[in-house]
This record gives C-alpha cells, sequence and structure tokens, in this order.
C-alpha cells in the first residue's frame, strides 16, 4: 500500500524590503519575500490600489521545510509618488482566497 498526502500551506509571513526615502526621479527597488505556502505563493503589487508590474519575479526555493518566494518592484519616483501606498500579497494558488499582505509607504523627496 502507497499513500500519498498532498499538504497545501498557506503564507505565514509578506516581508517587504524598504530602502527608505528616495528623491524626485530617483530609482526605488522594493523586494517582497514571502515564506510558508505550499506550493510556493503567488506574488503580486498594488500601487496606490492599482495593480502593476514586477521588475522580475525571483526564484522559488526551498530552504528545509517552507517555501519562499519573492518578487521584486523597480518604480521611477516623481513627486506624485511621495505618501504613496505599495501593497505586496501572497496567494497560494490552491486557496486564492486567503491571501496575506503587507504594505509600505513611499517618501520621496
Amino acid at each position: 500500500v502507497h499513500v500519498v498526502v498532498k499538504m497545501y500551506l498557506l503564507p505565514t509571513s509578506v516581508v517587504i524590503s524598504n530602502p527608505g526615502a528616495t528623491r524626485v526621479g530617483g530609482q526605488l527597488m522594493l523586494v517582497c519575500a514571502s515564506k510558508g505556502s505550499r506550493p510556493p505563493a503567488s506574488l503580486s503589487w498594488t500601487l496606490n490600489g492599482h495593480s502593476v508590474t514586477p521588475y522580475k519575479e525571483g526564484p522559488e526555493y526551498n530552504p528545509g521545510s517552507s517555501s519562499v518566494s519573492t518578487s521584486t518592484l523597480v518604480i521611477n519616483t516623481t513627486r506624485e509618488h511621495h505618501g504613496a501606498k505599495v501593497v505586496c500579497q501572497a496567494k497560494n494558488p490552491t486557496r486564492p482566497k486567503s491571501p496575506l499582505s503587507n504594505s509600505t509607504t513611499l517618501i520621496v523627496h
């Protein structure tokens, strides 16, 4: 008798690296990392409530027993980006109605 157990796990964390303030015309790079999801989480970004396309999706890897997904967002900043809310959302593809997210606020001088 051979039994296969498929475990679906929701993301346990979503972290956005925030490099701090930038100047108008500068380039801001934010990296989102999500851990714990099985299968690996799919990541999406919004900027002031509008969907934005990431610069690149990072490799998914399995350090120990938890999967990690990464996504990098690059923003060419303007004056209008000051105070903008950026959200990264992680969803397990098998359980899309249970997302986990984190946000940061941009500071542009």
